[in-house]
């Protein structure tokens, strides 16, 4: 009865996670008081159960830590803690097993959501307004959906050429265009090329110009970030003041990341590069820092609730939860690559293969890889497709025949 409840609550979550008006789509997050009982089932555990578990604890540890009240919070699972409305259902879907059909589940998805896309679009442009937000609230919100469901339109498109995949990956690659979400459009053409690199057998070296590049690139602009911005950022941030505010060209948007945000997470690292200054403390500003420096430090100023996050995923993590939880982060990204690549169905293996890369390299730019909007689809098709993948595998193990695996249907 759990594994049916499962199946229909993560469907749920999935068919409504087109728009962040109403919050449906963060229906599976139910699913997270069914891990007890599927610990107890004696269910195998998998490296993406692992990771994630402790990645999680490890943010709700370092969050209860800081702000326990948080937790009894709307807002903070909509902003501060959305990583635990993202991926904590996770932790349920990957322990069992069921019958199911991931590509027809992908397919209805596609289907069903470029649908509505394509109507959204007819009267976007029939209206005229400037940014195209789909059913979400902001443009970067819509631009992260899109470019994960583009992603599914290529791999569909890849999988099977034709008129119709044609025309659902051009529907879906205009929305995404339409939204104007440059992180979102750098990180679908940047996952296309690693997804090529993977197939010409260049992954590795791939990640390694991604780690030099990003190193490099967060050293300069900390050395030279101005010192306007710096005394500004640490010690007299006016939260009644929003950069999002300011009569600011999308050219100042970047400058405004580079020297003033990534330079403030890079401080907040420094002060504490071991756990960090707490889950939720990068925008509780101006700081009240305590404890000692450059070893251990939390923030003890006033918690808000808000946006204001350091609009890349990795060095937000650095600032909040220090080394530490930029490893199990890694760990959790290393897993479902890994996990990823043991699927044999190749309309499956590219959409998830995409989405993720479209993740990792768009949360270079913005706070993407915790954020619902664009990880819901991800994270609970992955979630299905673990569920497939466990009950085929056990299949194949109960049939113990000269039937190959990979051919079992």
């Amino acid at each position: 009865l759990m594994k049916i409840i499962s199946i229909i609550v993560a469907f749920i979550g999935l068919f409504f996670s087109f728009t962040n008006f109403i919050p449906i789509s963060a229906t599976p997050v139910i699913l997270i008081f069914f891990i007890p009982f599927f610990i107890l089932g004696r269910n195998r555990f998998n490296y993406i159960f692992i990771s994630l578990f402790f990645m999680l604890s490890y943010f709700f540890i370092s969050g209860l830590l800081y702000s326990p009240e948080a937790f009894f919070e709307y807002e903070f699972y909509r902003r501060d803690g959305n990583v635990f409305v993202t991926f904590s259902f996770l932790l349920t879907l990957v322990l069992f097993r069921y019958k199911l059909n991931i590509n027809m589940v992908f397919d209805y998805f596609l289907y069903a959501t470029t649908v509505i896309n394509f109507c959204c679009l007819i009267m976007h442009f029939t209206i005229g307004n400037s940014l195209y937000k789909f059913f979400f609230i902001g443009h970067n919100a819509a631009g992260g959906f899109l470019m994960m469901l583009t992603a599914i339109s290529l791999s569909k498109l890849l999988s099977k050429h034709s008129v119709t995949n044609f025309l659902i990956f051009s529907i879906n690659l205009v929305g995404l265009l339409a939204t104007d979400s440059r992180g979102s459009i750098i990180g679908l053409f940047s996952a296309m090329v690693m997804l090529f690199a993977y197939k010409k057998g260049y992954e590795k070296k791939g990640i390694a110009i991604f780690f030099v590049l990003q190193l490099l690139l967060y050293s300069f602009l900390y050395i030279n970030a101005p010192s306007g911005f710096l005394s500004y950022a640490y010690n007299t941030y006016d939260k009644s003041l929003s950069y999002n505010d300011w009569d600011l060209s999308r050219l100042s948007t970047v400058i405004i990341r580079g020297f003033y945000l990534w330079p403030r997470a890079i401080y907040l690292f420094l002060k504490s590069p071991i756990l960090g200054t707490g889950f939720g403390s990068y925008n509780d500003v101006p700081y009240d820092l305590v404890g000692k420096d450059n070893f251990f430090m939390y923030n003890d100023g006033t918690v808000y609730f808000d946006d204001h996050h350091a609009h890349n995923t990795y060095l937000h993590v650095l600032a909040e939860n220090g080394i530490i939880g930029l490893i199990l982060l890694i760990f959790f990204i290393y897993s479902c690559n890994q996990y990823i690549k043991t699927i044999h169905e190749k309309y499956v293996f590219n959409s998830l293969y995409l989405c993720l890369w479209c993740a990792i390299f768009s949360s270079v730019t913005e706070h993407r890889f915790f954020t619902p909007s664009q990880m819901l689809p991800f994270s609970i098709l992955l979630g299905l497709s673990h569920i497939a993948s466990n009950y085929r595998s056990k299949i194949c193990y109960q049939i113990k025949s000269n039937i190959s695996c990979r051919d079992y249907k």
